[in-house]
């Protein structure tokens, strides 16, 4: 048997046969330092959906394991960082902000990152696991044995991997750590490579603008691939990465490093100091072009490098070709060969089987076995090869997969697989890509594992054919000679799923069978084109050359991508002769998926009116839907009781229905039923639905109290001419509020008391002399309980007197001007809207209002700027200056945007008290939406309205909104307190001062229902708007629900138990319809519940955010709570006042004053609107807590909305987080 010689191996033939016996992804040296033990305990253990396989590599910040995604059933790589790190703070943040930072990224020249999470105390992310070698192992394996890495070959390894830097820097992301190790060799071709090289150490990438930011005067990176400015820790930019780029490309090439750094200290000296050696002084056939490249990149001044990435791409691109069109480089040593190859004997192996005498009747195979044997096989139209038994060909060596190839017959030529087995298929020299077909001729032999197997073909006659493959395109060829077709297109896989919402790729192989250097262009015909997100570019192939690209088909989540099987082409066309086109049929089955929305309408509704349950499709097939009314109890008979109806995808149907009462009450008034309407789907979705039905008894409930309210009456008439306890009606103490020492009288007004007694300081008082005096006041602030007895009981209340320490007025400084007042309205206005300013000094010599000059010292005018501008007061006085300035933001309309015609209030100046009325009136054109606040809301684009005048200076805001813009405009209405008249006496006296109005320390908005807890939100940008309760009492079940004034049902709701949650997310078309919103805590049922609530919008609100009690049952309204903290100033009382006016019924409300220490009010009052109650809160008082809460209560059911306003002293701390609670009427 001739022997054949061995050709040495090229640098990707070792590549080759050392990607396929591991996985690996970014594999980090191996240690096992800190946190080493522990690591390796994770396999076998599971981390949320992930199950942990193998422990890959383990580096400084963690450990890197194969793992299997169980929910997917892939395998991926998963980066677990060390539990120290995680332990220490703010690294969970700065963790999650790199995980986000790399998931963002989509480049095939870039690890793909899946997930990112924590289990526990374990931080980790998911990543594509990459099988293969990273290129520092590679070229140390080179290096051993005794070869070097061809020269166009590193130049297109550095040249991808510029252009994935490149990509990354375009997404504000430097990697600051670019060296071999972080280099994977995928087994993917690219651009002439047998492989694509991939980035995967993203760990040191920090945002270059805004987020995480790696500070100056740090460095991060390994020392040898430092760039000057990164090693002295001074700002980095896209210019740092160009020249670790540099040092690889010279690593590459040269092959040693241009800086043998090992430390920090190294790493500063060399990269900022010592010039690199020259490479062509190392490597003498380096084309001086590629030395300046190199250079140029390793320049110590940024500014003399490649501005980017991809500069240093492109010209690495024009080396590349001068390279290849030299006649000294070889197809054996250069990306041109393009496939891999492994030993092998070459073509002398089809010497050692045996010459047939005659040629063979039919097509068969001969396979040389490992020990010389000989077989022959019959051919078929398709024949299988591996380790399996169930194969054609069974060849059960250790080597060879269990389904290693497939070779078919078209009816002219037979074509190799290889079906991605692990030690790879070899046609004569060259290894086959996996999935791709290789026309196979008599002259090659094939090589599977160690066995050999040669074609032997029989003649027969010019047509014969054996069978028909059916993953081959037929190029359509011009009229012309035969064999004219220039183009070949595979598809791997011609029948793919997709789930809507996801992708199916398809792999396509291009051969260009031409005579010359082509372009292809690929298409889809047959699918809608928003399907295809984006083709693949225009491919060049050299003669003879393959590439293969991914074609992505992705339908949208919609009901428009209906499922079923299309059936697609891929077309290929010639750029240089535009009429070769090659066309691959596909198969693309869409998946079904399901989803519905479901709603009641109306969600209350009186026994017999019809209700409808509307249901959407929103699927992209037809379903079927089942609606089961059910209630709780067994009062009501719904009709039907159960509807099926089918639904086309994308279409809405709706099912009606009536509720009767089984059984009519006697008496009674209005009572709820809850019920719910159940929508199940045939795929298990399913809605339940909360609705109320509302019956009435025959006989009204309130005709019975009118028979019985008169007998209590009697009785409480007789019962008061026998018991006539004491009545305190009033107490008041003059002054209020005395100075230290200062006399002090209080008065009483009391019924059916014989004795006063001023406990504990006076008793024994005659209860008819009225009033007692202490001549000598009081030292500090005091607390008595006053207390009125007669013989048949006693009635105390308690009197607070604060006393407070003289205080010395500071006195302005000499000299100095005073402004008095000064204002510029409105300070946003859009082009052409007119400025009010207004000016008022004192103790001036003179003014000056830039930019117009000398003024009075006391003015008004009116200026309509056309840019955004500083008005700036400027008083004088003896040389000293006061300055007061506001900016006016002007801003451009849009030119379709509103236009505001005209927007005034009449008149602009009001005295409070006087029952004065402002009219406001506009004028808007080309708006879709008009809205003017407060007091009006959404209004006609032209008109004029009457509004009671304000009790504070108010500015009134008009909105127009269309489809160009909005526009804003103002008008101030100014609120002035009555000027006392003094009376004419004969002794003239000073006028009396008048104390201007108290403005509120807090107001809100309030609403009363009956069964309900509403909270009233004044929204002031669109956003997320949170709740969530939990809640204990009879009452298991409430109803969570977020209204707004664009909508007459509800945006979002929530029916169930504790604890129970509803969100809705308000966009800028909801925000258009008005800005007041409400989030109602609702019961219909018959029990109480009580609880928390909390309420989030984020966004922004006129309203603070807020967590705080509630309860709800029937007759019960809201109310509002504050919260008082301690007291900053020490020994003192405070007046606590609260002011309530609505609208609706009932009528009168109570309106009181309380804490959560006393379980009475300390004051309290019933009337109509408006209401008001006050109470002076003594220091004893105070020092008992500091959570006081003002309540608004109904004796019966309410319906009612309204405002109430909160007054107290300054020097509290007021915690307005208390809004809504609710504090139900007691004794």
């Amino acid at each position: 048997m001739p022997t054949s010689r061995r050709t040495p191996p090229t640098a990707w033939r070792l590549w080759a046969a050392r990607l396929a016996p591991g996985p690996l992804c970014g594999r980090e040296q191996h240690s096992r330092d800190h946190g080493g033990h522990m690591l390796e305990q994770l396999v076998g253990q599971w981390l949320d959906r992930y199950q942990i396989v193998e422990l890959l590599g383990e580096g400084g910040m963690g450990g890197v394991f194969r793992a299997r995604d169980a929910t997917l059933q892939r395998d991926v790589a998963i980066k677990v960082m060390h539990a120290h790190f995680a332990r220490q703070p703010n690294f969970q943040e700065r963790f999650l902000q790199e995980a986000r930072t790399a998931a963002r990224l989509d480049h095939p020249g870039i690890v793909k990152v899946y997930d990112f999470g924590q289990s526990e105390s374990l931080l980790y992310i998911v990543m594509e696991l990459i099988r293969g070698q990273n290129l520092r192992d590679f070229v140390a394996e080179l290096q051993s044995a005794g070869r070097q890495l061809p020269l166009t070959e590193a130049i297109q390894i550095v040249r991808q991997v510029c252009l994935a830097i490149d990509y990354a820097h375009r997404q504000g992301i430097l990697h600051r750590d670019i060296k071999p190790d972080n280099i994977m060799l995928k087994s993917e071709p690219s651009e002439g490579l047998p492989f694509r090289p991939v980035l995967t150490d993203l760990g040191l990438a920090k945002l270059a603008e805004g987020g995480l930011v790696t500070l100056e005067g740090t460095s991060m990176g390994t020392p040898a691939y430092m760039s000057p400015e990164q090693a002295i820790g001074e700002k980095t930019d896209a210019r740092s990465d160009v020249y670790s780029l540099g040092v690889l490309l010279y690593e590459l090439t040269v092959g040693r490093l241009p800086f043998p750094a090992r430390t920090l200290t190294e790493a500063i000296r060399y990269h900022t100091k010592e010039p690199p050696p020259p490479p062509r002084s190392l490597r003498p056939d380096l084309p001086e072009a590629l030395e300046q490249l190199i250079l140029k990149a390793l320049d110590k001044d940024p500014a003399r490098r490649f501005p980017d990435a991809a500069g240093m791409a492109e010209a690495l691109g024009r080396v590349l070709t001068t390279l290849l069109s030299t006649p000294t480089v070889t197809p054996a040593e250069g990306v041109a060969t393009v496939m891999e190859t492994a030993p092998s004997r070459g073509p002398s192996v089809l010497a050692q089987f045996p010459q047939a005498s005659a040629p063979p009747t039919e097509d068969r195979l001969s396979v040389l076995l490992p020990d010389g044997t000989l077989r022959t096989v019959p051919l078929k139209a398709e024949l299988t090869i591996g380790r399996a038994p169930q194969n054609d060909l069974a060849l059960d060596y250790g080597n060879i997969s269990r389904q290693h190839a497939r070779i078919q017959y078209d009816g002219k030529d037979y074509k190799v697989t290889d079906l991605n087995s692990t030690n790879g298929t070899f046609l004569g020299n060259v290894k086959l890509l996996p999935g791709v077909p290789e026309v196979w001729t008599p002259d090659k032999a094939l090589r599977i594992g160690d066995v050999w197997l040669r074609l032997e073909r029989a003649a027969r006659p010019e047509g014969a054919t054996v069978g028909t493959a059916g993953t081959i395109a037929t190029p359509r060829a011009p009229e012309g000679p035969k064999g004219a077709t220039r183009i070949a297109a595979f598809v791997g896989t011609p029948e793919l799923s997709v789930e809507p919402g996801g992708s199916a790729a398809a792999t396509l192989t291009i051969l260009n069978q031409g005579p010359v250097v082509d372009h292809f262009q690929v298409s889809v015909a047959g699918l809608p084109s928003s399907w295809v997100p984006a083709l693949p570019p225009l491919i060049r192939l050299l003669p003879g050359a393959k590439q293969a690209v991914t074609v992505t088909i992705r339908p949208p989540r919609t009901p428009e991508s209906r499922a079923g099987t299309y059936g697609f082409s891929i077309r290929v066309v010639s750029q240089d002769a535009p009429d070769q086109v090659a066309e691959v049929p596909v198969k693309l089955t869409v998946a079904p998926f399901y989803q519905s929305h479901a709603e009641l309408r109306p969600q209350r509704l009186a026994t017999g009116r019809a209700g409808t349950v509307a249901i959407e499709n929103r699927g992209n097939c037809p379903q079927s839907y089942t609606v089961t009314l059910e209630e709780k109890g067994e009062d009501l008979r719904f009709e039907p009781a159960q509807t099926q109806v089918t639904i086309p995808e994308g279409q809405t149907a709706s099912a009606e229905f009536r509720a009767q009462p089984r059984k009519r009450r006697l008496i009674g008034g209005q009572k709820s039923h809850p019920f719910t309407a159940k929508v199940a789907s045939a795929s298990g979705e399913a809605h339940a639905l909360a609705g109320e039905i509302l019956s009435r008894g025959l006989i009204p409930a309130w005709l019975p109290p009118l028979v019985v309210i008169p007998l209590i009456a009697l009785c409480v008439a007789m019962a008061s001419l026998l018991i006539k306890a004491p009545v305190i009606e009033s107490i008041t103490v003059d002054p209020p509020a005395p100075l230290a020492g200062q006399p002090v009288t209080v008065r009483w007004v009391v019924q059916n008391a014989q004795t006063i007694e001023l406990r504990p300081l006076v008793s024994g008082l005659d209860a008819a002399r009225g009033s007692y005096t202490f001549p000598r006041g009081f030292g500090t602030s005091t607390s008595f309980t006053l207390v009125a007895t007669n013989r048949f009981g006693s009635s105390e209340r308690q009197v607070n007197v604060p006393v407070l320490a003289p205080t010395a007025t500071p006195e302005p400084e000499p000299g100095a001007p005073v402004v008095e007042e000064w204002s510029v309205f409105p300070i946003r206005i859009t082009k052409g809207e007119q400025v009010t300013i207004r000016w008022r000094l004192s103790n001036a010599e003179s003014a000056t209002l830039q930019p117009f000059g000398t003024v009075d010292l006391v003015g008004e005018m009116q200026d309509t700027p056309q840019v955004t501008t500083r008005y700036t007061l400027i008083a004088v006085n003896k040389g000293k200056t006061v300055q007061k300035s506001q900016e006016v933001v002007v801003e451009e309309p849009a030119p379709s945007a509103p236009v505001v015609n005209a927007f005034s209030v009449e008149p602009a100046e009001v005295i409070l008290g006087t029952g004065a009325v402002v009219r406001l009136t506009w004028d808007v054109q080309n708006a879709d939406s008009v809205a003017i606040e407060p007091g009006l809301g959404p209004v006609g684009p032209v008109g004029s309205r009457e509004l009671p005048a304000p009790s504070g200076d108010t500015v009134y805001t008009l909105v127009a909104r269309n489809a160009g813009g909005e526009v804003r405009s103002q008008a101030l209405v100014r609120v002035f307190a009555p000027t006392a008249t003094p009376q004419p006496t004969e002794t003239p006296t000073p006028a009396p001062t008048v104390t201007p109005t108290p403005q509120p320390s807090w107001e809100h908005p309030i609403t009363l229902l009956e069964r309900r807890t509403v909270y009233n939100i004044r929204l002031t940008k669109a956003g997320p708007i949170y709740v969530q309760a939990a809640w204990s009492g009879t009452q298991g079940e409430l109803s969570l629900i977020i209204n707004g004034p664009g909508k007459a049902g509800a945006y979002a709701r929530q029916d169930g138990t504790s604890p129970l949650s509803v969100s809705y997310n308000v966009t800028e078309a909801d925000l258009a319809a008005g800005n007041w919103w409400r989030v109602t805590v609702a019961s219909f049922g018959s029990g109480q519940a009580s609880g928390d609530i909390q309420i989030k919008y984020e966004s922004g609100s006129s309203s603070p955010l807020f967590g705080h009690q509630f309860a709800v049952g029937p007759g019960r309204g809201s109310s509002v709570t504050v919260a008082v903290a301690h007291r900053l100033l020490p020994d003192s009382a405070a007046t606590l006042r609260a002011e309530a006016s609505w609208t609706g019924t009932p009528a009168q409300l109570t309106l009181d004053i309380s804490s959560l220490w006393h379980r009475s009010p300390y004051a309290s009052r019933t009337g109509p609107s408006p209401l008001t109650v006050s109470y002076d809160a003594p220091d004893a008082e105070l020092d008992q807590g500091d959570m006081w809460i003002f309540t608004l209560t109904s004796p019966s059911a309410p319906n009612a909305q309204g405002n109430i306003k909160l007054y107290y002293p300054t020097r509290f701390l007021t915690i307005i987080g208390e809004i809504g609670g609710i504090r139900l009427p007691g004794p």
